[in-house]
Order: C-alpha cells, then structure tokens, then sequence
C-alpha cells in the first residue's frame, strides 16, 4: 500500500502504531464483537515528520474469532 510521501524530505511514508479497533454500537455503547486493524497515523523514516491520518488505511471490520 502506498503511504506518500513526505512534505519535508521526499520519503515514503511507512505506518506506525498500529491497534486493534474496536466497533461499539451508537446507540447502546456496547462492543458490536467486530474489530479492525488500523493506523494510528503514518510518519517519514527518513527525518521523523509525523502524520495524522483518518480511517483511510485501516482494515476491513470482522468478527474476531
């Protein structure tokens, strides 16, 4: 998957802190059962610019087994 580049010095981007999503419910707050792997957000391996990111590179959602 293609992350970007950076801003500041032309790097690809590589993924950091990647956790375990968890999906709740909107109405009751409740855990759904299904989760997710996702990005917290992307950061330059080259001079350390960090990244904010939205749900964009997360996984699919999926009952965990």
């Amino acid at each position: 998957m293609d992350y970007g580049k950076c801003d500041r010095c032309g790097a690809d981007l590589i993924p950091a802190d990647w956790f375990e999503d968890i999906e709740y419910d909107s109405k009751t707050m409740l855990p759904t059962g299904r989760v997710r792997w996702a990005v917290g957000y992307i950061v330059c391996p080259e001079c350390g610019e960090k990244y904010c990111v939205d749900d964009t590179f997360d996984g699919p959602w999926h009952y965990k087994s």
